[in-house]
């Protein structure tokens, strides 16, 4: 493994499962080095640094729940208990909480006091909470991608959203999106009066994003969704935010309330009990796209497998598509277009996209198959279709 993907979370990785000391200390690390410096949080990559050469703090993140990230669940925890009011002065180094930028002093010895502090509350956080989307950015990077789907079928799409949350990414057409295009023309899709505003840069051959996209239905699957009336679920989004990225908890919170207007349909499952129900119950005149994005990562292997013998078998009943926006190994994630028809998939590389949506790089490379690098595209031929 070239030493840029060592510790890299991604699709049928099994060392997610793995709380092995060494093997935390690994992603700790990876996430100092690759994670953290594109997301633009200084914060982040000197307490992954430090994490990862500590073997008490090491400790706590070993009581993170199955398939479920350390560093994300680790430091959202810490967050967490500042956010409902811990009384510390590790609380100026976050600039939402401070309101002004962070010190000039390194954050870890106080982070590291802080965590030893509140050991027992950590550890309760890190085995019982999830790392669950709240990236309303990474619509900026849907939208394209669906816009692509609905010109090719000329018909309306029925979207089901898989680990879908609090459902926010299934409102992608709510919002107004700006995309900067390197070419410096610009352009901007979702409705003008709309109360998210976000921004994307972007670059290559981008569809009409304008275009208009006919959503026939919606729905998301979860096994642990996020209730969106629950102050202290929602404080818990709140938490995965990056400490630094203080606009986006503006965003989470104005999404929030889009959600509370159009309450898309959330259903609490396993997503392999159901998606094949779902996915034939979509409107017959509609072209079902299940979509998901930084979640399958989150799977042991085996249930990729069955998941995608799941996919495969509805296929047998009626074609769609699904969108997957997976973590490639190097800081970036592949957007995935893969059409499911009577035991066949075609797997097409739309994009290289930032993992929350900052930026596009749009391609379109039509029938990659998994023949080409990079790990979520050979997710797709983990397992050859079933017919």
């Amino acid at each position: 493994m070239s030493e840029e993907r060592r510790g890299a979370m991604r699709p049928g990785d099994q060392t997610i499962f793995d709380r092995s000391p060494a093997t935390l200390s690994t992603h700790f690390h990876y996430w100092g080095r690759v994670e953290a410096p594109p997301m633009h949080s200084p914060l982040y990559t000197e307490l992954s640094y430090g994490v990862a050469t500590d073997a008490d703090l090491l400790k706590i993140a070993a009581h993170t729940g199955p398939a479920q990230p350390a560093p994300n669940n680790l430091f959202a925890g810490v967050q967490y208990l500042l956010l409902q009011g811990a009384d510390h002065s590790l609380r100026r180094h976050y600039p939402v909480l401070s309101g002004s930028e962070r010190p000039m002093e390194p954050a870890f010895p106080e982070f590291r006091d802080f965590c030893l502090a509140h050991r027992a509350e950590l550890e309760v956080l890190v085995a019982e909470r999830r790392t669950q989307t709240n990236a309303v950015r990474r619509s900026a990077a849907l939208r394209p991608a669906f816009a692509v789907l609905a010109q090719e079928e000329a018909r309306s799409l029925a979207l089901i959203e898989v680990g879908t949350s609090a459902g926010l990414n299934l409102l992608w057409d709510h919002y107004r999106i700006e995309y900067q295009m390197r070419s410096g023309r610009n352009q901007i899709a979702g409705p003008q009066d709309s109360t998210v505003h976000i921004h994307a840069d972007a670059d290559g051959p981008l569809p009409d994003v304008g275009a208009s996209v006919p959503v026939s239905s919606r729905m998301g699957i979860d096994t642990n969704p996020i209730d969106i009336d629950d102050k202290d679920a929602i404080c818990w989004l709140h938490a995965l935010i990056f400490p630094e990225h203080v606009e986006r908890y503006g965003w989470l919170d104005r999404a929030l309330e889009i959600a509370r207007e159009h309450r898309p349909r959330v259903v609490a499952a396993d997503v392999i009990d159901v998606i094949e129900g779902e996915i034939e119950a979509c409107p017959s005149d509609a072209i079902p796209v299940v979509f998901a994005t930084l979640v399958l990562y989150q799977f042991p292997k085996d249930a990729l497998e069955r998941f995608l013998g799941a996919l495969d078998r509805a296929a047998r009943k009626r074609s769609f598509w699904m969108l997957s926006m997976e973590p490639d190994g190097a800081g970036s994630c592949d957007l995935m277009a893969i059409r499911f028809a009577a035991g066949r998939r075609v797997v097409r590389k739309l994009a290289d996209v930032h993992p929350h949506g900052w930026s596009i790089v749009w391609s379109d490379e039509k029938d990659v198959g998994g023949s080409v690098g990079g790990d979520a595209r050979g997710l797709w031929d983990l397992v050859p279709a079933t017919t």
